[in-house]
């Protein structure tokens, strides 16, 4: 008898499904959630562009050990992969109760290997070298949907908890 053999397709592993990256509608609105989360740390309204930045300013009101975060604080130049001299805006600064300071960009993890991530990067890194204190603890973190989320559905479970009509930030609760 003759072995039936399976589809080559079904041989493939699935394709992941990237729930992380966001796509610009052909209307060219985007998709991204986007609004202002109510910090009681910061005494404001800060904007968020992004469901990571949105989760990020959760993260940063509950922490305890967190004094303090400025969202899109400084302004560096880079070169970018084209060699043009481009503008970064580090995401934010946060400022911990030891004295410590975190400059932290969000990004998806696929992102990260980026040669214009990098170069902001390095950007960061030359400025604080050349600008900051040796004494002072300042360093520069990648907030991934990894240090954000415990797993794909806890995204998702966030996502449908932000999308609700009657969302509430933790810090309306």
């Amino acid at each position: 008898m003759e072995e039936v053999k399976q589809h080559p397709r079904s041989k493939r592993k699935r394709k992941n499904i990237n729930v992380y990256f966001n796509k610009t509608k052909i209307t060219g609105h985007t998709k991204y959630i986007t609004g202002e989360f109510q910090s009681n740390k910061c005494n404001s309204y800060v904007p968020y562009r992004s469901s990571y930045e949105l989760a990020y300013l959760e993260q940063l009101e509950k922490d305890e050990n967190v004094i303090n975060f400025q969202y899109e604080p400084i302004s560096l130049k880079y070169t970018d992969i084209y060699n043009k001299e481009r503008t970064y805006i580090p995401d934010f600064i946060v400022l911990y109760k030891d004295g410590s300071v975190v400059i932290s960009e969000i990004k998806p993890e696929a992102m990260l290997k980026d040669y214009n991530v990098q170069a902001k990067k390095k950007a960061v890194l030359k400025y604080i070298e050349e600008n900051i204190p040796k004494d002072l603890n300042v360093s520069y973190k990648f907030i991934t949907e990894t240090c954000l989320f415990k797993s794909p559905t806890d995204y998702v479970n966030f996502i449908r908890r932000v999308k609700k009509n009657d969302y509430k930030s933790i810090t309306d609760v």
